[in-house]
């Protein structure tokens, strides 16, 4: 009897300090990740997540599948208790530092694709973002086409206003041209 009770504290102690583990590379993970998606999936095919997966390498996140248990615990520690409101069924999160548009746009698709998969929310620079946000972010074009419109924004003012400068200049060489012909005539006939 003693010795089943040593071997079950044992047991509690590796499967506790397995737990704190796996938090601690969770809230690494989540530390280290600009942007965060919560999701959950219920039914979906090994094959269909796998195809995830590989969609998101390609926009360079990472797919993990977490308990939720320590997805909130994980959530809480960065002082965000707000977003363990998605954390419900069979979850994981979409971890990335890259474009978040493009990642968020990858889940959207994939869960019009498969309707068991859902995306609840996000964090996005350790601020929360409700579905509604994630939905919006992922329609947005992606970076580069972002930082090109801006630049054309900017550029746009700068061309009108060589144009108009030029114009200007145009217009004073013809009065000037205009004024010099004009001498030169009356000089000529005097």
């Amino acid at each position: 009897m003693v010795q089943a009770t040593v071997e079950t504290t044992k047991a509690m102690s590796i499967g506790r300090r397995c737990r704190e583990l796996m938090l601690q590379e969770l809230r690494q993970q989540v530390e280290q990740s600009s942007t965060l998606l919560i999701t959950t999936f219920v039914n979906v095919k090994a094959l269909q997540l796998e195809d995830l997966r590989r969609k998101l390498q390609l926009a360079k996140a990472q797919y993990v599948v977490v308990k939720r248990s320590l997805a909130q615990l994980a959530l809480a520690a960065i002082d965000l208790p707000a977003a363990t409101d998605g954390c419900v069924d069979t979850m994981a999160f979409i971890l990335t530092s890259g474009d978040p548009s493009a990642v968020s746009k990858v889940a959207m698709d994939f869960s019009k694709a498969v309707p068991a998969f859902r995306v609840n929310a996000g964090v996005m620079e350790r601020r929360y973002l409700p579905f509604e946000v994630v939905k919006a972010l992922a329609d947005l074009p992606p970076k580069p086409v972002l930082l090109a419109k801006v630049c054309g924004g900017m550029k746009a003012p700068i061309g009108r206003l060589v144009g108009v400068l030029s114009g200007s200049i145009q217009r004073l060489t013809l009065v000037l041209q205009a004024i010099r012909d004009k001498k030169g005539t009356s000089a000529s006939s005097s």
